[in-house]
């Protein structure tokens, strides 16, 4: 019973072949419904290029990263 469970973890475990990935295209437009905290209602649709959420996403990471290493900077 154990060995039967270990062989069922090991196989789903193993890497599968590499697929080759398709290239993402920077230019596709693509939306997100962003809601407002608190409101069911609120929910609006906001639209940008794969490339804009990408630098968003970085810009984000790296407040985050700053906060995180006690770099706040409080405008003072």
């Amino acid at each position: 019973m154990s060995i039967a469970i270990l062989l069922t973890a090991f196989i789903q475990t193993a890497t599968p072949a590499a697929m080759p990935t398709p290239t993402a295209d920077p230019e596709k437009r693509i939306c997100r419904t962003s809601g407002v905290t608190g409101s069911r209602l609120g929910a609006k649709k906001v639209c940008h290029t794969r490339r804009e959420w990408d630098e968003a996403s970085a810009v984000a990471r790296q407040r985050m990263e700053r906060i995180q290493n006690g770099a706040i900077n409080t405008g003072q």
